[in-house]
C-alpha cells in the first residue's frame, strides 16, 4: 500500500483572475498527475491559502492585459498573501499571465524584496512586434537548482507551446542582468531542436523561457506545459526526438505523457 503523506492531502490553488481563460485545462493537468486542485477566485479570503501544497497563476488576460500584461492582477489584494507565501518557501508557478504577474509584482527574479526588477515586455521579432502563437523548443539550463525543474535531463530539449504578445524578459538595470545569470536564476531557455542557444522566438534576454526567484520554489515561465501535458498534443509534424515519439503513438493511446508532464510534476519535488 503506498502511504500518502500530510502534504499529498493538500491541494494545489489555482488562481483565476477576471480574464484567466486557462484555470480548466490547468487544474486537469495537474488532477492528473494525481495532485488535488481546487480552484482559487482572486477575492476570496486570503488565508485560506495557508492550507495549501502550492499554487499556480494560470495564463489567460487578467483584467484585460490593461496598462500591460499582468499589472493590475499584481496590484490584487491577493498578491500580498502570495508574496508572504513565497516567502516560506510554498512552491509558486506562473504560467504565461501567470508569469507576467509575478514579475509585475516582484517576486521573480526576488533580488530585492518588494521591488520589481524585470519586466515582460512586447515580443520582439524580425519585421514585428505582436502576439506570437507556435510550438518552440526549450532546455533546462544545467546551473539552474530549482525544484521545479531538478528532476528534467538537462541536456534534453523538449517542445513546448507559446502563445503571448508580452514575453520578452527584459531589464534596464545591468546589475541585476549580472546577478541573474551569476545565480543561475534563468530557469529555461529557448533553443533549437538540437539544444543549441541558437533560436529565439520573442526576443527575450538571455533566450529566457523562464526564471525562478532565488530561493527556486517560484518558477515564472512563458511556455505552457498544461497544453503538453499529453504525447498526442503534440504536433504531428514536429521534428526531433519527441516528434518521432508523436509519430509512433498508436492511434487511441491517448494518456501517454508529453513533454509538459515533467514541469508540472516538479511539485513533487517540494517536501
Amino acid at each position: 500500500m503506498v502511504r500518502v503523506s500530510k502534504i499529498d492531502k493538500l491541494p494545489i490553488y489555482v488562481i483565476e483572475f477576471p480574464g484567466t481563460n486557462c484555470e480548466i485545462e490547468t487544474m486537469h493537468a495537474l488532477s492528473t498527475l494525481g495532485f488535488k486542485v481546487k480552484a482559487f477566485r482572486w477575492n476570496e479570503k486570503p488565508t485560506l491559502l495557508d492550507n495549501s501544497r502550492g499554487i499556480v497563476l494560470p495564463g489567460g488576460f487578467s483584467y484585460q492585459d490593461r496598462i500591460r500584461a499582468g499589472a493590475v492582477a499584481a496590484k490584487d489584494d491577493i498578491l500580498d498573501k502570495i508574496c508572504r507565501l513565497s516567502d516560506v518557501g510554498l512552491p509558486i508557478l506562473g504560467i504565461c499571465n501567470g508569469a507576467q504577474i509575478l514579475l509585475e509584482v516582484g517576486i521573480v527574479p526576488g533580488l530585492k524584496k518588494n521591488s520589481i526588477q524585470m519586466a515582460l515586455g512586447k515580443n520582439l521579432m524580425k519585421g514585428r512586434s505582436t502576439y506570437i502563437c507556435k510550438w518552440v523548443y526549450v532546455r533546462v539550463n544545467p546551473d539552474c537548482s530549482s525544484p521545479f525543474v531538478s528532476r528534467i535531463n538537462r541536456e534534453d530539449a523538449f517542445p513546448l507551446p507559446i502563445a503571448h504578445a508580452e514575453g520578452c524578459y527584459l531589464s534596464t538595470n545591468d546589475v541585476v542582468l549580472g546577478s541573474i545569470k551569476t545565480m543561475s536564476l534563468i530557469a529555461l531557455q529557448y533553443v533549437d531542436i538540437e539544444g543549441n542557444e541558437a533560436y529565439n522566438p520573442n526576443g527575450s534576454w538571455g533566450d529566457c523561457a523562464g526564471i525562478s526567484n532565488t530561493s527556486g520554489n517560484v518558477l515564472a515561465m512563458m511556455p505552457h506545459p498544461e497544453r503538453a501535458l499529453y504525447l498526442y498534443q503534440v504536433p504531428v509534424n514536429m521534428k526531433g526526438v519527441w516528434g518521432e515519439k508523436r509519430t509512433g503513438l498508436k492511434q487511441g493511446f491517448y494518456s501517454a505523457s508529453g513533454p509538459g508532464w515533467a514541469i508540472l510534476e516538479g511539485f513533487r519535488n517540494f517536501r
